[in-house]
């Protein structure tokens, strides 16, 4: 088996996620799914939030996680965005693919627009930012008719943008 048909292998093999929360109708669309990794020592708890800016159509993707029931790893108030070496990313990571297809069917049914997906990585994390590229540049087998736009350096991170 080829490298990439093990990579799509694995991008098809996800833990179990549930729509957590969405904004309403008339506000501006967001989404906020979870799941939890169990498979590591500590059980961790993942969060994945889109937010869909009317303006270019532009849905942007945000990930988080922290220890279940602590605040130890924080995104925002409470969730943190940084590796958190449970050896399993890409089960993690399908699992934030099957999300963000997850959404995009949403938002279709909504009768909404994505014409651009962003994202980005921590350049002082180099497996974030290898795995994440290496995502980015496949991005075809995994969401098929999107294809990487740009991914450019900001001052700390690698931001992907993908389109249409």
């Amino acid at each position: 088996m080829l490298l990439n048909e093990i990579l799509l292998e694995l991008a098809n093999t996800s833990y179990t996620y549930k729509l957590a929360w969405r904004s309403d109708k008339s506000e501006l669309p967001q989404w906020e799914y979870k799941f939890t990794s169990k498979e590591t020592e500590k059980p961790i708890e993942y969060k994945v939030q889109f937010q869909l800016r009317p303006e270019g159509n532009i849905l942007i993707v945000n990930f988080g996680a922290r220890e279940e029931d602590k605040d130890v790893l924080r995104l925002g108030n409470s969730w943190k965005d940084n590796v958190t070496n449970t050896g399993d990313a890409f089960k993690v990571f399908a699992t934030v693919l099957a999300i963000i297809k997850d959404c995009l069917k949403r938002i279709d049914d909504d009768d909404l627009d994505v014409e651009i997906i962003e994202f980005a990585a921590d350049t002082d994390e180099p497996s974030r930012v290898k795995l994440y590229t290496r995502f980015a540049d496949n991005i075809g087998k995994y969401l098929p008719g999107w294809k990487l736009k740009s991914a450019k350096n900001g001052a700390r991170y690698l931001n992907f943008r993908f389109t249409k």
